[in-house]
Order: structure tokens, then sequence, then C-alpha cells
């Protein structure tokens, strides 16, 4: 995951992410982070939703 951002309407976050040279956009609620030091914040938003 490289940075978070919004959809066009701004109704819902979206979770970046890069693979090789291609970046998505996809919900955040799909992404793991296996390095706990980054994780623990994907997470609490997990949490919070």
């Amino acid at each position: 995951m490289i940075d978070f951002d919004i959809n066009k309407i701004g109704s819902a976050l979206l979770a970046i992410i890069k693979i090789d040279t291609h970046e998505f956009r996809v919900d955040p609620e799909t992404v793991t982070i296996p390095d706990k030091k980054y994780s623990k914040y994907l997470e609490a938003y997990k949490n919070w939703m």
C-alpha cells in the first residue's frame, strides 16, 4: 500500500496499492500489511469502520 484516496464524490476511502508498475485503488478492508509497525494503522481503520 502506498497511500489513501477518496472516490470521485468523496463518499468512500480507498487504499492505493502498487503492483509492479501499476497502481490500483481498492477498498482498504481488503488490504493486509505484513509489517506490524504499519499494519496497526490500517487495523485501527478497519475497527473504526
